[in-house]
């Protein structure tokens, strides 16, 4: 039967065929690395006839159960890209584990069909051709790396529990100050560290004044492209240029693994201000697509309504 065959462990082959694509996200390290931090699980599917496969990373939201593929990008493995045909036999095929909605991400820069579901666009921003990028081609660019550079501030690899600690405490207080959901706990930034020890796709780089940490960025390396996953700094300290200095060593750094694009992700439709700082980078924007399939109609249709209610709320009556 045309399917995926899902099970709750790859088969032996997945972890080979993930590292010939650098196919980081769908990995059996990453998805591990998620399910020690927020108790999920994933499922790996393999369809023999289209010679694709893909890992979703199912979620509780409350009494549901929410399944992303390649969290946090998307995306399959093989010879495969996600198309009609594909969500229509992902929705026929049968789960080890409960699943209500799939959730799928579409970045604007990768080469993607359009889907017959209804999605949600925000501004994706990224570098293109991050071989021949060059900050002296933006004068002001130019002029706040210079700044960072001439800053007393010391770069290195974040090493042990106490730095992800810290680095999760930044970040909390960067969510909370543009009123934002922290989605992300402190199980989440150890679980980085250690995986960041362990392969070369996922780097977190410390900014470091006086020997105390001023910021942080962490960097995935994904197909052909960076990702800025996370990334905060000590405000106090922001006069020095530190956003600037860890973005610039991590561009470089992903130039210098051959990567084609360095991904600064979606921002919130709301925020220009962090689009245009994006984009002054030499950053393209493009629209990145967020798509809902229903795996069980009902369910899918009680979270949709669960999401809206919450989103009113948290808008008027936060």
């Amino acid at each position: 039967m045309d399917e995926f065959n899902f099970e709750t462990s790859p088969s032996h082959f997945w972890g080979e065929l993930c590292d010939s694509e650098n196919n980081f996200f769908n990995s059996e390290s990453w998805q591990n690395t998620l399910n020690k931090a927020f108790d999920c699980q994933t499922v790996y599917g393999w369809n023999k006839n289209a010679n694709t496969g893909t890992a979703i990373t199912i979620f509780k939201a409350g009494p549901f159960r929410i399944g992303y593929m390649a969290f946090p990008v998307g995306g399959i493995v093989g010879d495969s890209k996600v198309d009609n045909n594909i969500i229509k036999i992902l929705k026929k095929s049968s789960f080890p584990v409960r699943l209500d909605l799939l959730r799928l991400q579409q970045s604007g820069f990768c080469d993607n069909t359009e889907l017959d579901y209804r999605c949600i666009i925000t501004p994706e921003t990224a570098i293109v051709d991050l071989g021949n990028w060059d900050h002296q081609q933006f004068p002001k660019l130019n002029r706040d790396i210079k700044k960072s550079l001439r800053s007393n501030i010391k770069l290195e690899e974040a090493k042990t529990l106490i730095d992800s600690k810290i680095c999760y405490c930044l970040f909390k207080e960067t969510i909370h100050r543009h009123y934002g959901n922290l989605r992300y706990n402190p199980k989440y930034f150890d679980a980085l560290l250690e995986l960041s020890t362990l392969t070369n796709n996922l780097r977190i780089l410390l900014a470091k004044m006086d020997d105390n940490i001023a910021g942080f960025i962490v960097v995935a390396l994904h197909g052909d492209s960076a990702y800025y996953l996370h990334g905060a700094i000590d405000q106090s300290l922001k006069k020095y240029g530190v956003s600037d200095r860890l973005l610039f060593e991590s561009i470089i750094w992903s130039r210098e693994n051959n990567m084609k694009y360095f991904n600064l992700m979606s921002s919130p439709p709301n925020q220009s201000t962090l689009v245009r700082y994006k984009e002054k980078w030499g950053g393209t924007t493009k629209d990145h697509k967020t798509y809902d399939i229903p795996i069980k109609r009902m369910a899918s249709g009680a979270f949709k309504g669960t999401m809206l209610l919450y989103s009113y709320f948290n808008k008027y009556f936060r």
